[in-house]
């Protein structure tokens, strides 16, 4: 299966469920899943003075799928940077406000 690059956000043409193709999904099990935990908006008040502080989201990638896509996407000549999941926060719509997360961590 060649890796086929999209826009982000850009869907593939939709295709029909098979039999087979459940099969092999119950087989190999390749889930990819994002889970984002938030904490609320913390208040620290130094005598008249308080200050809001709203820590960054955790991000979570779990299932075995994201190590078969990298292996694929290696497979299929991709680098090894390229194969990499990145994600972006921000709190505006500006580009320049976007901080990119560190998503490495324990595997």
């Amino acid at each position: 299966m060649a890796w086929i690059k999209r826009k982000f956000g850009e869907r593939p043409p939709p295709k029909r469920l098979t039999r087979e193709a459940m099969r092999n999904y119950l087989k190999e099990r390749g889930d990819q899943t994002v889970l984002i935990l938030h904490a609320k908006v913390a208040q620290k008040s130094y005598g008249n003075e308080k200050r809001f502080f709203c820590p960054p989201p955790c991000v979570y990638l779990m299932g075995s799928g994201w190590k078969k896509k990298k292996e694929q996407m290696e497979r299929d000549g991709c680098s090894e940077q390229e194969s990499q999941p990145c994600a972006f926060i921000g709190i505006g719509n500006s580009d320049q406000e976007m901080q990119q997360l560190n998503l490495e961590g324990k595997n």
